[in-house]
């Protein structure tokens, strides 16, 4: 498991710049539609080795639409906008406030996950350092960067959706499949993005 995750860290890492190269061909919602839809074309097999009971999926079609929206839809759209204006290398540090992000997110939605004294701190210290590394990029010769700022919203507004689907998954979830929600979230979010971008 710890390789597994180590590995998925490695392909996170990857992500910032192979964005910001598709970036250089495409669009961000063009690009982002056919990154998600690939992807879940690409799981539809693991699926089937997997057994998936495909009736369960046609029942549970509003959550997992649902989902899709707001994990793929909303978060990665405003990922790849707020990528297209901001360096890669910043795009990793603001995102890296995710973990933040979610705890207070928990602690606001989830009754059982409460703020210890040393959450808030490393929470404060954290926000703290991103807001340094903001005011330092956001200001371009002493002037207002506007296109950073927007980049910078777009970036924590992808970082609270991704969130709160985490959240609504973790609430409402019960037995469904982390399979069929990856693969699903994937290529309903997929289309729905290369539709809007068309």
């Amino acid at each position: 498991n710890k390789i597994l995750a180590i590995f998925v860290c490695l392909l996170w890492g990857t992500a910032f710049a192979s964005v910001k190269f598709g970036l250089s061909y495409l669009t961000p919602l063009h690009l982002c539609g056919v990154r998600f839809t690939l992807a879940g074309i690409f799981l539809i097999p693991l699926l089937i080795y997997k057994k998936n009971d495909w009736n369960q999926c046609m029942k549970e079609w509003r959550f997992l639409l649902k989902f899709a929206f707001i994990q793929t839809v909303i978060q990665y759209s405003l990922f790849n906008f707020g990528l297209d204006k901001v360096a890669a290398a910043v795009s990793a540090i603001i995102i890296g406030i995710g973990p933040l992000m979610a705890a207070v997110m928990a602690h606001i939605f989830l009754p059982n996950d409460k703020l210890t004294v040393k959450k808030s701190v490393a929470i404060a210290l954290g926000i703290l350092g991103v807001v340094f590394i903001s005011l330092s990029k956001g200001f371009d010769g002493g002037s207002l960067n506007l296109e950073f700022w927007i980049g910078l919203t777009c970036l924590f507004l992808s970082c609270a959706s991704g969130f709160y689907a985490d959240i609504t998954v973790k609430k409402y979830s019960g037995k469904r499949s982390p399979y069929v929600l990856a693969a699903m979230g994937n290529l309903l979010g997929g289309i729905i993005i290369y539709v809007l971008a068309v």
